[in-house]
């Protein structure tokens, strides 16, 4: 298992949240990761069935992301999906939020939750998978306390197994290759190169619906980083400024009625500056009028 990683800065940090900042961390976080799974596991096709924020049957309960494996269809895949079974089910956890026993207790509930309302026999047909940005590492403590055995699969993916017990895998998003950008780049810590790599990813896309996932996850990692001086200029990198062409668009159009309306304001103002003007020269003129027909009633009044 590699040190650097396990013992990587920022892996043990927790904040405790309360339930209106958790849902709100959710609600932020969650879209844009199910949106970048979605688009990773796009190569494997038919053989998957994708299933965002899975709720177990009218219960309160829901899974964040599940996926269902077609074994008639399968194909080769990467490294993430190396332990897939039948149903695999994903709990993501956003920067900050805490990954610890308890979220494996809530995962085991679910797997048991669905067996019952889907009609599933075998626990061996179900896979769990953890992921975070840093490293879970009480979590990871705890495993090995209770005769887990944790192996590094590749760069961010840790394969947790017991004999006798449900497959699982730890993704530590910060760790994966570059090939899994669609969520490893879900963090306010991007760089300018990560950032452009990731926009000549999108502009390949061809697929709309691909296009429109891609712009959820750039949707995130845009209010994440927008304060970066070098982000300010992300509108121009052409991936992501044709991703978001129909809202460039629209902005230019708003602007553009602005601009007309500005300029329709401004001719009513000359406008209305012309008949002050003009009403002056008018109230002068009458006034000189005044004047004489007073000079003329004084020199009548004389006579």
């Amino acid at each position: 298992m590699s040190g650097k990683e396990i013992g990587s800065p920022g892996g043990t940090r927790a904040e405790e949240c309360t339930l209106a900042e958790e849902q709100e961390i959710r609600n932020q976080y969650h879209p844009a990761f199910c949106a970048g799974m979605e688009l990773i596991l796009s190569e494997w096709g038919e053989a998957l069935e994708i299933h965002k924020e899975y709720h177990l049957n009218a219960m309160p309960n829901r899974i964040d992301f599940l996926v269902v494996k077609n074994e008639d269809r399968v194909k080769s895949g990467g490294e993430l999906g190396a332990i897939f079974r039948k149903y695999n089910l994903f709990e993501y956890k956003s920067p900050g939020q805490e990954l610890g026993w308890s979220v494996y207790d809530l995962m085991m509930a679910y797997v048991y939750l669905f067996k019952a309302y889907e009609g599933v026999k075998e626990e061996h047909e179900f896979t769990i998978t953890f992921v975070r940005e840093g490293a879970p590492l009480k979590l990871m403590k705890e495993f090995r306390k209770r005769g887990y055995e944790i192996a590094r699969y590749a760069d961010g993916i840790y394969h947790v197994k017991k004999d006798g017990h449900i497959d699982m895998q730890i993704i530590t998003t910060r760790w994966l290759e570059p090939k899994y950008d669609w969520i490893r780049l879900l963090t306010d810590k991007v760089t300018e190169e990560e950032i452009k790599r990731l926009s000549k990813k999108a502009a390949a896309l061809k697929d709309e619906k691909e296009r429109m996932l891609a712009r959820s996850v750039f949707d995130l990692i845009k209010r994440l980083n927008e304060k970066q001086d070098w982000f300010k200029e992300v509108g121009s990198m052409a991936g992501i400024r044709d991703l978001f062409q129909a809202e460039f668009d629209e902005k230019d159009r708003v602007i553009a009625e602005q601009g007309e309306t500005i300029t329709e304001l401004n001719e009513q103002l000359h406008t209305k500056e012309e008949q002050l003007n003009s009403k002056d020269a008018e109230n002068s003129r009458l006034k000189e009028e005044l004047k004489k027909l007073k000079e003329m009633m004084g020199m009548t009044a004389v006579f």
